[in-house]
């Protein structure tokens, strides 16, 4: 081989081993995004577990204080017609 071929054979070799490097760190940067973004979503699914545990409990109270109420003006009605009769 030649000192040609050798130093050509060189220059290649660093020229890849640089494109190796960058698509290295490229991967690398990549790899975090994607890490960061699946990160988000957890932390919006458990915002959103959370938010649908807090509207159950609120639409479980606001049953029992619509079937309260129904009762009270169930018994008013009542008295109303009884003093009417």
């Amino acid at each position: 081989m030649s000192a040609r071929d050798k130093h050509l054979t060189g220059v290649e070799r660093y020229f890849a081993e640089n494109e190796i490097a960058r698509n290295l760190t490229e991967a690398v940067t990549a790899t975090d995004s994607v890490s960061q973004a699946v990160s988000k979503v957890d932390q919006t699914a458990q915002e959103t577990a959370q938010g649908v545990q807090q509207v159950s409990e609120a639409s479980s109270e606001l049953s029992l204080r619509a079937d309260d109420l129904m009762k009270r003006v169930d018994a008013f009605l009542s008295r109303l017609e009884d003093r009417a009769a």
